[in-house]
């Protein structure tokens, strides 16, 4: 991503990611996506951002666009809580859906050991304002709990489970 993208903190506030798949010995285009980072802590967690994902490179008609907050970041850069407001374009018009995921069991690794996702109907915003804090949520329809109880060496699940709630 270009330079000027680098504050001289050396957070990067504009990244653009391709996704492919390999098949058959070809990559193939799985999606694109541009993450706008706004805000980050003192330690350099993005706390307010944006993430556009669309079809191809081409910045036009994005299949979805994500508000993303994370709080209380432990030692290890793990956030405690995000709040994430997926919406069906840049408009910000049509809420898709806003998810809360709650991290409450932390190893000394850093592995998330206990996550909880709680699916809400709507959220509302300071000022009414996207780009700003996230004030609230309300109208919880489902909750899934994970439990990991055990993960490789890169800190991904081996084995979990999860129970879903229905509100």
């Amino acid at each position: 991503f270009p330079s000027h993208d680098i504050d001289n903190r050396g957070d990067a506030h504009t990244q653009h990611i391709t996704n492919y798949k390999v098949v058959n010995g070809q990559n193939v285009l799985i999606d694109y996506e541009v993450i706008s980072s706004r805000a980050f802590d003192s330690s350099h967690n993005v706390t307010n951002e944006m993430i556009a994902t669309y079809s191809d490179s081409s910045p036009l008609d994005p299949l979805d666009v994500q508000e993303i907050r994370s709080y209380s970041y432990n030692p290890q850069g793990v956030a405690l809580r995000q709040v994430i407001v997926t919406y069906d374009s840049l408009s910000k018009q049509n809420i898709i859906g806003v998810k809360v995921i709650e991290n409450p069991n932390i190893n000394s690794q850093g592995y998330v050991a206990t996550k909880v996702i709680t699916d809400y109907s709507s959220v509302t915003f300071q000022n009414n304002d996207s780009t700003l804090d996230i004030t609230g949520y309300s109208n919880p329809t489902s909750r899934q709990t994970l439990n990991i109880d055990s993960f490789d060496s890169r800190g991904n699940p081996l084995h979990e489970t999860a129970y879903r709630d229905w509100e």
